[in-house]
């Protein structure tokens, strides 16, 4: 501890204990403190009933631990320091050097998230937290999206990350959660439990267990997850999955992928009767690579709108959006089927076109080919 200057003796007009009572009289303080005298027990601070009392005596018992040495504190000054911090009537030099000495996570957590509005001072605090739950505490409570996002970068547990992901309702902080995710189990959870596709695809994306992706392949609700975790599939996984899966579309997506089947081939007339539409184009919105050509693609999805074929309807938007041009947004938009409308209206408004009243074309119709 620093040399003390001698003991300098303040009297002080004060009231004290009862309301309306007034004493003038001097009092030392305790001996690491003693650099000035304080009017009042300085040891009732927190229990005096006179509010210009306890506002004087914080302000100057305050200055006086903000000046003493951290490993000499007591608990209770670890709080009061964390009170000078939050309170915005203090100068911004007495508060940061309150937060200097701050030891306490918790309290360091409580000036992080209440800094009043001082992005300052909830820096200087963040920038002491170390406590994974304390930085997670703050990601949930803290209002100022600068901190939030500089505590997430801090935050390194994985079930704290995964914690936010279920919990949180902001989708950018969530994207970024994922992306500091690497628990395979705690992404299958989110790609389970998760409301949000986008977030649900991001975790996809991150897998890496080829079990799981395989599972996801055959059992996800949503298509997008099960073309996601088809194609992030080894050569031996696609085997196993041709070999147990009931689905043609996909025995036939992953003969294409081990090239036993060329796209050419299987767009043959004869083939593709055979075959079926359907199956065909369900293979082909699942394959990323290799993709037939686009002239083959839309003649077909032409003929499993006029067969009318539900089952499809997931790979018919993947499809306009992959192969479609302008016609085939308009033959969407017209056809009569409402979720293929919807596909059509988007890929306009994402290729910067207009959608207008009109007779609109009447090319192909939905179920029209029955």
């Amino acid at each position: 501890m620093k040399q003390l200057h001698p003991l300098r003796r303040v009297p002080v007009e004060l009231l004290a204990g009862e309301p309306g009572k007034s004493r003038t009289h001097e009092h030392r303080l305790p001996r690491r403190h003693r650099r000035l005298a304080l009017g009042g027990e300085l040891k009732n601070v927190y229990k005096t009933k006179n509010p210009f009392t306890f506002t004087f005596m914080w302000i100057v018992y305050a200055a006086l631990l903000v000046g003493c040495q951290t490993q000499n504190q007591k608990p209770e000054d670890q709080y009061a320091l964390a009170m000078v911090a939050c309170n915005a009537s203090y100068d911004w030099p007495v508060r940061e050097a309150a937060v200097k000495k701050l030891a306490d996570q918790n309290l360091l957590e409580k000036v992080a998230c209440e800094g009043e509005m001082n992005f300052y001072v909830c820096e200087a605090a963040l920038s002491k937290l170390t406590n994974q739950n304390a930085l997670a505490e703050v990601c949930f409570k803290c209002t100022d999206s600068r901190i939030m996002w500089a505590a997430l970068d801090k935050l390194t547990d994985q079930n704290l990350l995964a914690k936010i992901l279920c919990e949180y309702k902001s989708y950018p902080l969530r994207e970024a959660a994922i992306k500091k995710l690497t628990d395979q189990d705690l992404l299958v959870k989110v790609v389970g439990l998760d409301t949000d596709l986008p977030i649900r695809h991001a975790a996809v994306e991150k897998l890496t267990d080829q079990t799981l992706l395989t599972k996801l392949t055959c059992d996800d609700k949503d298509w997008e997850i099960r073309k996601a975790s088809f194609n992030k599939l080894d050569s031996a996984h696609l085997i196993t999955l041709a070999e147990n899966s009931k689905d043609p579309a996909l025995g036939l997506a992953v003969k294409v992928r081990l090239q036993r089947e060329q796209w050419g081939s299987i767009f043959e007339p004869t083939n593709l009767v055979s075959t079926g539409f359907g199956t065909v184009l369900g293979a082909v919105a699942l394959v990323d690579n290799p993709q037939p050509d686009n002239h083959l693609v839309v003649k077909a999805c032409h003929t499993v709108i006029r067969q009318g074929d539900y089952s499809r309807i997931a790979e018919l938007g993947d499809l306009l959006d992959r192969f479609g041009d302008k016609d085939l947004a308009e033959d969407y938009l017209n056809c009569g089927q409402e979720q293929l409308h919807r596909a059509g209206w988007f890929w306009a408004q994402v290729h910067g076109y207009s959608v207008s009243p009109g007779s609109g074309s009447q090319r192909v119709i939905w179920g029209g080919g029955r």
